[in-house]
C-alpha cells in the first residue's frame, strides 16, 4: 500500500510539472503568434479532367492551436473550410484535395477488349509482342477498382486592395494518372486580382476552358459526357492494319488546343471584373506543348499550336427563382508543321497544317432545382492537312445538351448528351488515305449520373455512359459500348 501510494504521488507530481512546463512554453510562443483571418481564394472554373471541387468557406468558430513561433493552424467545424496555415509574413497557406475510390465495369465490342496491336496503348509501350501475346484474353481488365487523389496548395496574401498568391495542384496517386500523366503537378500558377480584374501566369486552364458553358458543366457523378468514362475506353477506332485512328473523331466538348495538346500549357490569362453581369477574358499561349520547365521548352516538337490567343465573354443574370448564363469563347493561332518520323529518310519532309481557328457558344437556364444547358462548338479547319487532299471539305463540330436536378445542395441527378462529326482530320496513319480523309466520322455519347452528399465533403456517386463511334469506311473498325461507374469521393 505504501509503495502504491508513493508511486501515485510521484506520478501525479511529474504530470503537474510537465503540464506547467508546456503551459509556460505555449504562453511564450503565443507572444509571437498573430491570429489573422483571411478570405479564401476563389478560382472561377472547375474542369472535370481535374475533378477538384472542394467548397471554399471562411472559417467560423475557429480554435487556435499553436504549432511553432510565427505560425498557426485553425481548427474548424466539420462542414467549414479552413485557413490551414499563416506564416510570419501573413501569407496564408491552404491545403485541400480529393480522394476518389471508384469501381468500373466496361461492356464494349470484342475486337476492342483485346486489340491485336496492343502496343498503341500507353501501358504496353515497354512490352514486346511476345509479352502481349502471352497475356491473351487477360490483357484488358474490363472490371476493376481504382483510386485517384489530388492535393491543392494555395498560398495567398492581401495587400492594400490587391490579393495575390499561387496555386499548386499535385497528383497524389500510386501510379500515373488515369490519362497516363506521370508529372508530379498538374497545375502551377501565380495570380493577382483587384478591382481591375484578375491576372494569371503559369500552367493553368485557359480562358476558353474557364469561361465555356456546356452540358458537362452541370453533370453529376464524374462529369457525364466529359467525365471518367473515357479513361476506361482506351482503344476505340482502328483501320485494317490496326492503326489507331482516334484523332479522326471528336469525342470531348472542348476546343482544339486543349483537346489535342495540353489543357494547362504555360500561359497568361486576364479576366475583367464582372460588371452588370458581363465578364471578359483574354489569354495568350506561346506554345501549347510547353507545360512546365525548360525541359519541355527544349524538347522535340511534334504537332501543336503556337502564339495562341484566347478570347471569352460571358453574361449572367438572376430574377427571383430563375437564372441564366451565356458564354462565347474562341481560339486562334499558328499550327506547327507535322513531321513523319516513322517514314523512310526520303519521305521525312515537313507536313504543313492549317492554322488554329475555333469557337464555342453555350448557355444554361435554371429554375429552382432544375438546370438546362446546351452548347455548340466549331473547329473549322484547325490542324487539318493543308496540301494533301486540299479539295476535301474539312470540318469538325460538336453539340451538347443536358438537364440536371439539384436537391438542396445534397447532390442530384443529370442526363447529358454529346454529338459530333469530323471530316479531314490529320493523322500520320491516314495521311495518304483519300477515303478516310473524305469520310464524315461521327460520335455520340449519353450519360446518366447521380450523386448524394451523405456527410460534409463525402459524396457517393453512380454514372452510366453509352458511347458510339461511326465511320462510313468499310475496313475501319469502330467501338461502341457502355461504361458503368460507381464510387465515393471525399473533397477536403
Amino acid at each position: 500500500m505504501i509503495k502504491q501510494f508513493l508511486f501515485s504521488t510521484v506520478l501525479t507530481a511529474a504530470v503537474a510539472v510537465s503540464n506547467f512546463a508546456v503551459a509556460a512554453e505555449t504562453t511564450q510562443v503565443k507572444q509571437h503568434t498573430k491570429t489573422t483571418h483571411k478570405k479564401p481564394a476563389h478560382h472561377a472554373k472547375k474542369h472535370l479532367d481535374d475533378a477538384y471541387k472542394p467548397s471554399a468557406h471562411h472559417a467560423k468558430n475557429a480554435e487556435e492551436v499553436v504549432v511553432f513561433a510565427g505560425a498557426k493552424i485553425e481548427v474548424t467545424s466539420a462542414n467549414e473550410k479552413k485557413d490551414a496555415l499563416v506564416n510570419s509574413e501573413g501569407l496564408s497557406v491552404k491545403v485541400g484535395g480529393k480522394v476518389d475510390i471508384q469501381y468500373g465495369v466496361v461492356n464494349q465490342k470484342d475486337a476492342f477488349k483485346n486489340p491485336a496491336n496492343n502496343d498503341n496503348l500507353p501501358q504496353t509501350q515497354e512490352l514486346t509482342f511476345a509479352d502481349m501475346n502471352s497475356a491473351g484474353a487477360q490483357f484488358t481488365n474490363q472490371n476493376a477498382m481504382v483510386s485517384n487523389g489530388e492535393l491543392l496548395f494555395t498560398a495567398e496574401k492581401e495587400h492594400s486592395d490587391n490579393k495575390y498568391g499561387a496555386q499548386i495542384k499535385v497528383n497524389a496517386n500510386t501510379s500515373p494518372s488515369s490519362s497516363g500523366n506521370k508529372n508530379t503537378a498538374t497545375q502551377l500558377f501565380l495570380y493577382m486580382e483587384n478591382k481591375d480584374g484578375r491576372v494569371e501566369a503559369g500552367a493553368t486552364d485557359g480562358v476558353s476552358e474557364a469561361m465555356a458553358i456546356s452540358s458537362s458543366t452541370i453533370a453529376k457523378g464524374t462529369g457525364g459526357i466529359d467525365g471518367d468514362y473515357s479513361n476506361w475506353v482506351a482503344y476505340t477506332v482502328v483501320d485494317k492494319d490496326n492503326n489507331l485512328l482516334q484523332d479522326q473523331f471528336l469525342s470531348a466538348p472542348t476546343l482544339p488546343y486543349a483537346s489535342q495538346n495540353a489543357k494547362k500549357a504555360n500561359k497568361l490569362n486576364y479576366y475583367t471584373p464582372t460588371i452588370n453581369g458581363f465578364k471578359a477574358g483574354l489569354g495568350y499561349v506561346r506554345d501549347v506543348t510547353v507545360q512546365g520547365t525548360t525541359y519541355e521548352a527544349l524538347s522535340f516538337k511534334d504537332i501543336g499550336y503556337e502564339n495562341v490567343i484566347e478570347l471569352g465573354l460571358s453574361y449572367e443574370h438572376k430574377v427571383n427563382n430563375m437564372s441564366f448564363a451565356v458564354s462565347a469563347t474562341g481560339q486562334t493561332g499558328e499550327a506547327r508543321d507535322a513531321f513523319n518520323k516513322d517514314a523512310a529518310a526520303k519521305d521525312k519532309q515537313a507536313i504543313p497544317l492549317n492554322r488554329l481557328g475555333a469557337w464555342q457558344v453555350g448557355g444554361k437556364v435554371s429554375y429552382d432545382a432544375l438546370t438546362l444547358a446546351t452548347s455548340y462548338g466549331d473547329w473549322g479547319k484547325s490542324g487539318t492537312l493543308k496540301t494533301v487532299n486540299s479539295s476535301t471539305k474539312k470540318e469538325a463540330n460538336f453539340w451538347t445538351a443536358g438537364l440536371a436536378y439539384d436537391h438542396q445542395d445534397k447532390g442530384g441527378v443529370s442526363l447529358t448528351y454529346m454529338g459530333s462529326q469530323r471530316v479531314g482530320a490529320f493523322s500520320i496513319s491516314s495521311m495518304n488515305n483519300d477515303a478516310m480523309n473524305a469520310a464524315k466520322n461521327k460520335f455520340n455519347a449519353v450519360s446518366l449520373g447521380a450523386e448524394y452528399k451523405v456527410m460534409p465533403g463525402l459524396m457517393p456517386y453512380a454514372e452510366v455512359t453509352t458511347f458510339n463511334y461511326k465511320s462510313p469506311i468499310a475496313d475501319v473498325k469502330t467501338n461502341k459500348g457502355t461504361v458503368v461507374l460507381g464510387g465515393v469521393k471525399l473533397n477536403f
